[in-house]
């Protein structure tokens, strides 16, 4: 164990009472933002742990009757320059510092489309600011910044939705499974594989858990759609590897049906198989379990990343890893960093 405990777990404790923070001081804003999309086509955009979120948010406005589509900020610059006219776009940015992401701002500004910035920066050239944290997470593996962006885009699906609900539930879960958690951690920290499956909106919350494991503790890992999994992927599998399975109480049955044979495919090739859901059969087809409490559809990848997060945490601490720091102690990845130049160095 390191000797100063790193700040990503700092962010993950941070986040009940950051989704507080939304709930109380958001909702006006999250109110403008929902009156500008309804009626117009919907952008989200952004890059990383933003693009995840995004994809949430595409499924959750979308269920509340708004036209909206995530794009990765790469694509908007590459395909949507002229598909932006009258439209509305969603800027997911933690720090408005991600310099491919305020490009394609910039784009779509130029292209004539309406722009809201969803950030923790106090301060954007955007026609409306959500500022959905007060703080800015402070470790590179981006927890707390994820999961401002999600309560954030709940709130703006339907202003009414009863936050304050979520920040306890977030609360309860952070105290529960911490020890279970590093229980799993004990058992599989041997392993050196592990691939994260998901269904709709729950495919970001696979995406984002594997993000976690490769920036906090730099391990070999997947994130997918479960479907897409079972349609080729699967050959890759090998005895040993662990699957994480997140599935919501809230799934249809065909897709509950489709996370039980996947279950007993991967035990017949041999993986470990841990299911993460507020649903207590599903979490028991697994090896292992992490139940969280039950919960309504948009908030199970709020609620459920939480585990996965604590996860990458403590495997990076049980490899004696900081993960707030993405190798930026090793002179390669300082001069690869240097060269991709993701952040610009002032907020714009």
């Amino acid at each position: 164990m390191m000797g100063v405990r790193p700040r990503m777990y700092e962010m993950i404790h941070k986040q009940a009472d950051t989704i507080s923070y939304i709930a109380r001081g958001c909702r006006a804003q999250a109110t403008v933002a929902n009156s500008m999309l309804r009626g117009a086509r919907a952008y989200l955009t952004g890059c990383g742990s933003s693009y995840h979120a995004a994809l949430y948010g595409e499924h959750t406005l979308r269920a509340h009757g708004i036209d909206a589509r995530a794009v990765h900020a790469l694509d908007i610059l590459e395909y949507c320059a002229t598909d932006t006219a009258g439209s509305v776009a969603l800027i997911l940015s933690h720090s408005w510092r991600t310099v491919t992401t305020l490009d394609a701002f910039r784009l779509l500004k130029r292209s004539g489309a309406r722009c809201i910035a969803l950030t923790s920066a106090e301060h954007t050239d955007a026609i409306l600011t959500v500022r959905n944290s007060p703080v800015v997470d402070e470790s590179d593996c981006v927890t707390l910044g994820y999961t401002s962006m999600l309560a954030s885009l709940y709130l703006i699906s339907a202003p009414a939705h009863a936050l304050l609900h979520t920040s306890r539930l977030m609360d309860a879960i952070i105290a529960g499974v911490e020890e279970p958690v590093r229980a799993l951690v004990d058992e599989y920290s041997s392993r050196s594989r592990f691939i994260f499956l998901g269904a709709g909106m729950d495919t970001a919350t696979a995406l984002e858990a594997a993000l976690k494991m490769k920036e906090g503790n730099f391990t070999d890992s997947e994130g997918m759609h479960i479907e897409q999994f079972l349609h080729g992927s699967i050959s890759g599998v090998e005895e040993g590897d662990v699957v994480f399975i997140v599935a919501s109480s809230r799934s249809s049955a065909y897709a509950k049906s489709r996370v039980e044979k996947a279950v007993d495919a991967l035990h017949a090739i041999g993986a470990g198989v841990v299911v993460v859901s507020d649903d207590y059969a599903l979490s028991r087809m697994g090896d292992r379990a992490v139940t969280i409490p039950e919960c309504n559809a948009y908030e199970h990848p709020i609620l459920a990343i939480v585990p996965l997060q604590l996860f990458a945490y403590y495997y990076a601490v049980s490899k004696g890893i900081n993960p707030d720091h993405t190798r930026e102690d090793d002179e390669r990845y300082r001069n690869a960093y240097s060269i991709l130049r993701l952040h610009s160095s002032r907020t714009d």
